[in-house]
């Protein structure tokens, strides 16, 4: 059986940089109020389908700024009501951000699946070659720039 992801606009954020800051600030928060350590997740309005296959070793994977930047691993989904009682999902994710090779993408609404084909891979993939270290280092600087 093929591995399931998900991928989601990452709403708001302007850089890999801002989204890690985003999510060390909701672990602290979530800390303070009893929730554990290193609890990092992503609340939306469906619970999707195929969540078994997503659980096992399925990513989320953040557009930033209209291209793929980081994965988290998907650890967990729960059913949730929200503030106004309206069932929810909620995805819970490995703390770990890990860059992946930047693709454009086109905007969407809520999350779609992403197949283990169409996924970018890692950015420091560890069977990368000299050919994929010089790729990874532009992809930084252009990124960095904000041009991908």
């Amino acid at each position: 059986m093929e591995r399931v992801h998900i991928k989601k606009l990452c709403v708001g954020c302007f850089s890999r940089l801002e989204l890690a800051r985003w999510q060390k600030a909701r672990m602290r928060w979530a800390e303070a109020r009893g929730m554990g350590k290193n609890k990092v997740w992503h609340d939306t309005r469906a619970l999707p389908k195929l969540a078994n296959r997503i659980k096992i070793e399925g990513s989320l994977y953040w557009i930033v700024r209209g291209a793929f930047s980081v994965r988290q691993t998907i650890t967990d989904f729960a059913s949730i009501r929200d503030e106004r009682d309206m069932a929810m999902c909620r995805i819970w994710l490995s703390p770990t951000l890990v860059p992946v090779v930047a693709q454009r993408h086109r905007p969407f609404q809520g999350w779609r699946y992403l197949n283990e084909e169409d996924a970018p891979r890692d950015l420091y993939d560890e069977h990368a070659t000299s050919e994929l270290d010089e790729e990874r280092e532009l992809n930084e600087m252009l990124s960095e720039l904000g041009l991908v």
